[in-house]
């Protein structure tokens, strides 16, 4: 696996606690890509193949809705990871991604990383924990969010997402910014 590659991984939190050598083989479940703008990353219900690290570009989440343009949920750029509870649980895409511009990429295919994990490889467990966390922490904080909107309290993230524009804007917002995106 070329050295590029493995350091690009290793910069990013999803890859955290890795060692040199664990790091190594799960880059070789990894591949990068380039993207042209307009590409359709990942389609809405599909199945996932894959979860992707954004080395360059900008990517934005897409909610479809029948008869009427789809809802922009979220923008990612450089440093962020698209799809990765495919690595942890087999299941179909939530939302649509498109690459807004140029981009590059690196995917890490649910298959190879599947065999890893079958493996007891500790480096896959490693990545498969800090998925979970990030997870829980995304489910935690939209559990508190969903809480003060149903109670109409202000939200610690007004300044952020706004309090003013109705339910779906805060919730666009309130998106972002569990991607690490926030208000774009």
């Amino acid at each position: 696996m070329a050295k590029p590659l493995i350091e690009q991984l290793s910069k990013v939190p999803l890859f955290r606690g890795l060692s040199p050598e664990e790091l190594l083989t799960v880059a070789s479940c990894a591949k990068g890509a380039s993207l042209k703008r307009g590409t359709l990353l990942i389609r809405h219900q599909a199945p996932a193949r894959a979860a992707y690290v954004v080395v360059s570009g900008l990517f934005v989440a897409e909610l479809p809705v029948p008869e009427a343009d789809a809802i922009e949920m979220a923008k990612m750029g450089a440093g962020s990871v698209i799809g990765e509870p495919c690595l942890v649980k087999d299941g179909p895409r939530a939302l649509q991604v498109r690459c807004a511009e140029d981009a590059e990429v690196i995917a890490i295919d649910r298959t190879l990383f599947s065999a890893l994990r079958a493996k007891r490889h500790p480096g896959a467990y490693k990545i498969v924990r800090n998925i979970c966390v990030t997870l829980c922490d995304r489910l935690r904080n939209t559990n508190e969010y969903i809480e003060r909107e149903y109670k109409h309290e202000e939200h610690s993230m007004g300044s952020m997402i706004g309090s003013k524009g109705g339910l779906l804007k805060r919730a666009k917002g309130y998106v972002r910014t569990l991607m690490g995106r926030g208000d774009d």
